[in-house]
């Protein structure tokens, strides 16, 4: 009984992870525009861009055990392909990247003989952190390290109780599972620039990225906030290979800047 009343520890890293991510980024926001307004001789060299965008893609799971738990009820296999669509934006300090970003997963639907169904969706928030390996005027290439936290949901169009053998009286129709994900992956984009000034590029995005979503906590399962147990409970996390297109808008320094041009007229260049 004790147990069934426990909240499980990853929904309230989810919170503390997704606050922590806001007031971070938000601060990052409000220290930019503070100080452009309240100290014009700032030294703006560090700041390089900003950058917000959509990134519709799609992410492979691990579905095989998930699939091994449901086909003793004569369920069809889920396919290990899901939707995804999210968003993020970021700063370029220097060659520093800054931001954060959000990621929904939706998987296509499973079913029996007699009709009942099953589907899954998902997500995460992430905190990022990326450096600037290469550029050339427009174009950009970077890795990107991301740390947060993720969230799945198995629901049923009937009671899960048999499918997954959960212990309890209670009938239930969904679980969920909330998740620490790490992130790495690789981003490339282009900024399409609308702004005739030759030190500045302001304009569409576009890009692609490439990478690999960690789930290092162990999957636990809960239903209407409590913890359940069962004896067919699926082995299921968002942890797998995904890739993105990146289609936003931004601004970002392709010259060098007035110090810039004085350090290397010191230099005699």
């Amino acid at each position: 009984m004790l147990k069934a009343d426990l909240k499980s520890p990853f929904r309230q890293v989810s919170t503390q992870m997704m606050a922590l991510f806001g007031a971070l980024f938000t601060a990052s926001s409000l220290f930019f525009i503070s100080s452009a307004s309240a100290e014009p001789n700032l030294n703006w060299d560090v700041f390089q861009g900003a950058k917000a965008w959509y990134d519709p893609g799609f992410s492979f799971l691990d579905t095989t055990a998930f699939n091994g738990a449901i086909a003793n009820q004569g369920y069809n296999n889920l396919s290990n392909v899901f939707i995804s669509q999210g968003g993020g934006a970021h700063l370029i300090l220097d060659r520093i990247i800054l931001g954060g970003s959000g990621m929904g997963l939706n998987g296509f639907r499973s079913a029996n003989a007699v009709g009942d169904v099953l589907g899954v969706s998902g997500g995460y928030g992430l905190f990022n952190l990326g450096y600037m390996v290469y550029q050339d005027q427009n174009f950009n290439l970077y890795p990107v390290l991301g740390i947060g936290s993720g969230h799945l949901s198995v629901s049923g169009s009937g009671s899960l109780n048999k499918v997954f053998g959960l212990s309890g009286s209670e009938e239930v129709s969904r679980i969920d599972s909330n998740q620490v994900v790490l992130d790495i992956g690789i981003g490339a984009d282009y900024l399409i620039d609308f702004n005739a000034d030759s030190a500045n590029a302001t304009g569409l995005l576009v890009g692609l990225k490439l990478g690999y979503l960690f789930v290092p906590s162990p999957t636990q399962w809960e239903a209407n906030r409590r913890l359940v147990g069962g004896t067919n409970l699926p082995n299921l996390s968002n942890q797998g290979l995904y890739f993105n297109l990146i289609l936003g808008a931004g601004t970002q320094r392709t010259g060098f800047s007035e110090r810039q041009k004085e350090v290397l007229k010191e230099l005699g260049f």
